[in-house]
């Protein structure tokens, strides 16, 4: 066992060291070894086993990435997302099959998990099949669909997915369910002045007189409306949130209410100099704190 330990322990200096000089070869070999001499005496080196997983996966062997990711799942090692991670790695193989395999796994296991539902997505839609990604999601709601978490999580998928009117349907629908549920709030309302935001740069990207300019000015006046519902309840529990209050000025700036504008603004920089406030007598705090240790040890 003495001989185990002091083998791993040097295998794993040496992988370190490959891994910072980014010989990650090298580095998923010594961890090989490590895990090896570990498996002699009877023991599952996990972090052995997960770091030679990263460090093959570095190296672009991605096969042998998704073996020690796919042990480290079945051990429970990092739960959900050692499916995550093998299911990925499978699929940079091009091992789509294997990828399935690995992800229906997880899924049964963690089946609220937001990487491994995005990790489903992802192998659907490299599969060439984008309908089963939408499916596999539909079939999640299904089974639970007055969960707000999960219409919360989706929602936040399509964003990922640049599928904006689905997250914008999801998001409101976990707000259907729970209409002070303050993360959909605020997700909702960034999503939509980002979407809004889109629309207004691809109208100033266009050359002059071209006759979708008003079309995408006023898509992103009408989706910035929007915005402003979820962001303003955010903000009624959230009342020094200075980024939002800012995005709140801008969102009414853009819509042409002086009034609101100026107040929201103004909230804003009240917000943010009273936070810089709070760092500075934090910083002073400590400051003196340091002052009086070295003081009276003095």
């Amino acid at each position: 066992n003495v001989v185990s330990y002091n083998a791993r322990v040097t295998c794993s200096r040496l992988g370190t060291a490959f891994h910072d000089n980014e010989k990650f070869a090298e580095a998923a070999k010594q961890y090989e070894w490590q895990s090896t001499f570990a498996t002699a005496v009877g023991v599952i080196d996990s972090a052995a086993i997960y770091y030679g997983a990263v460090c093959s996966e570095k190296a672009g062997d991605f096969k042998t990435a998704a073996v020690g990711y796919s042990e480290l799942a079945k051990i429970g090692y990092k739960g959900a997302t050692a499916y995550t991670y093998a299911s990925s790695a499978f699929r940079k193989a091009g091992d789509i099959a294997s990828a399935k395999k690995i992800i229906n796994e997880g899924q049964a296991k963690y089946p609220s998990d937001k990487e491994l539902l995005s990790e489903l997505v992802n192998l659907n839609i490299d599969d060439g099949n984008p309908a089963a990604a939408e499916a596999a999601l539909n079939a999640v709601i299904a089974a639970d669909p007055d969960n707000k978490q999960l219409h919360y999580l989706i929602g936040t998928i399509y964003i990922d997915l640049k599928e904006n009117e689905k997250a914008e349907k999801s998001l409101n629908k976990a707000l259907e369910i729970d209409p002070n549920y303050i993360d959909a709030q605020y997700q909702l309302g960034a999503h939509l002045y980002s979407w809004g935001t889109d629309l207004k740069n691809e109208a100033y990207s266009l050359k002059l007189g071209d006759a979708m300019y008003d079309v995408k000015l006023a898509q992103s006046d009408e989706i910035y409306k929007r915005a402003v519902t979820p962001l303003e309840n955010y903000i009624g529990k959230n009342p020094n949130d200075a980024p939002v209050l800012k995005t709140l000025s801008q969102l009414y700036k853009s819509l042409g209410n002086t009034e609101k504008f100026q107040e929201y603004k103004k909230r804003a920089e009240e917000a943010k100099w009273s936070l810089e406030l709070q760092n500075d007598t934090i910083t002073l705090s400590i400051k003196l704190e340091r002052v009086i240790f070295f003081y009276l040890s003095s």
